[in-house]
């Protein structure tokens, strides 16, 4: 749903431009509509000057002014948080675009980090030199880190303890231009760059990649922070640059420390790597909930923020059958459609690529096949029908992209009619089986079964 910001100035605030009104419209929907809303999002630029008292026009979408450590700055965080705790209501997040243009730009890198590629399987991992007064940085990056399965994750330790300058920038930069499902950082920083300027706003004309952005933990002191009217900082151009940055950045704008830090990253890998959750929103949601039940500094809830879309699916790498055929087959099999193609078997066995990717089965290894399985199960009997179900299990990927699945069955063999609807078979559960796979249960109307022989088979197709 698109809501015109003006319409809730009208409505929360007779006209005037307030950054309350907005608090007061999301708080009003989610108390109030039939379907309360999850996520929103804020499209849009935003300052301080929110009534462009010095003319420049730059604050499309007001955030909120608080005080902390270290000073005042803006925060899009107290928008979402209304019940008397500091922990949000809504998944909140903001990109930061003053064109149409640059928000076209974001929209697009937010879908492509929903597809897959060979670049999903890449957790780059940054930290600072150690600092005694401040904490052991490359320390809390191996922490997070172990909430991050190998291998189906490769973990790019990229520490400055044991490199240069120049090639820790270096490393951060390919990083960013050539694609990684999830960035950390942990170390000091501000809002124009990280420590000794490894990344800085002056690097932004020289990222390119818009086709495998990633999303970015940045926890540090005021990588996200935004609101000055005339500048643009280096996380508003990360989620701004319409052809380069990050797909999502999540941070702080404010001064922190790095034990609250360390715990919210734990918090957010362990939902995303561990948990498996679907949405970026959710993912930060449970972080700050947790963090919330026991802060060590209650200020850092009011100074997270999120520069992107919470609504931001998190599919793990390897679901669509591009990247599985990259991972499986060589580079010359690659070349080879009678090798690696949707509908080549070559390992004999019976079973197309496509159904072996389907369902998890190796199409080089004819003795790992794909299977299901089938029993005559008991129920109440319904007058007129027998009292036994033909019920089926099979194997599928629970992210799902350009194919589908699903149990078909027959009566006849002659004339090839199959049937997969409703009325024949009937879904029983869906139960995950781990990371990657779900186990279907599903049983043949009983009809099927009375005086007669039928067949089943799991059929897989291309949707596109």
């Amino acid at each position: 749903m698109l809501i015109n910001v003006e319409d809730v100035f009208d409505l929360f605030s007779h006209g005037i431009r307030t950054p309350w009104a907005i608090r007061s419209f999301l708080q009003f929907a989610v108390e109030n509509w039939d379907k309360p809303p999850r996520y929103a999002v804020l499209a849009g630029s935003g300052s301080y000057d929110y009534r462009n008292d010095q003319g420049l026009g730059d604050c499309q979408i007001p955030s909120l002014p608080i005080y902390v450590s270290g000073g005042q700055y803006i925060t899009d965080a107290p928008l979402a948080s209304w019940d008397g705790d500091k922990a949000p209501e809504i998944a909140l997040g903001r990109l930061h675009c003053q064109t149409t243009q640059e928000l076209a730009g974001a929209i697009a890198k937010i879908k492509n980090f929903e597809t897959d590629g060979h670049w999903k399987h890449l957790a780059h991992m940054i930290a600072d030199e150690f600092d005694p007064s401040a904490g052991d940085f490359a320390k809390s990056s191996d922490l997070i880190a172990t909430n991050i399965p190998i291998p189906r994750y490769q973990i790019d330790r990229n520490f400055y303890d044991t490199q240069t300058v120049s090639e820790v920038q270096s490393r951060i930069i390919d990083t960013l231009n050539t694609g990684a499902y999830f960035i950390s950082y942990y170390g000091h920083g501000n809002p124009s760059f990280l420590n000794d300027s490894i990344l800085h706003v002056r690097d932004l004309p020289s990222l390119t990649n818009a086709t495998a952005p990633s999303i970015m933990c940045a926890l540090t002191c005021a990588f996200t922070y935004f609101g000055t009217p005339g500048i643009e900082f280096l996380g508003e151009g990360l989620i701004g640059r319409n052809s380069s940055g990050v797909a999502a950045l999540w941070g702080a704008v404010a001064i922190t420390f790095n034990s609250a830090s360390e715990q919210l990253g734990l918090y957010l890998t362990e939902a995303i790597f561990q948990n498996k959750t679907i949405r970026l929103g959710d993912a930060i949601l449970s972080a700050l909930n947790r963090y919330e039940d026991a802060p060590t500094f209650p200020f850092v809830l009011d100074v997270m923020n999120l520069p992107g879309d919470p609504a931001t699916a998190l599919p793990p790498p390897g679901y669509s059958f591009g990247s599985w055929q990259q991972y499986v087959f060589s580079e010359s099999e690659l070349g080879d459609p009678e090798t690696s193609g949707p509908l080549a078997d070559p390992d004999g066995d019976g079973q197309r690529n496509l159904l072996e990717f389907a369902v998890g089965s190796s199409p080089t290894n004819s003795t790992d096949t794909a299977s299901f399985t089938a029993w005559i199960s008991q129920h109440e009997p319904t007058p007129g029908t027998t009292n036994d179900y033909a019920t089926a299990q099979y194997r599928q990927r629970q992210w799902r992209e350009g194919y589908e699945s699903s149990m078909e069955a027959c009566t006849n063999l002659l004339n090839q009619t199959w049937f997969s609807d409703i009325g024949t078979i009937e879904h029983v559960e869906t139960t995950p089986i781990d990371d990657v796979f779900e186990e279907v249960t599903v049983r043949l109307h009983p009809e099927l079964l009375i005086d007669r022989e039928f067949f089943i088979r799991l059929r897989v197709r291309k949707t596109n």
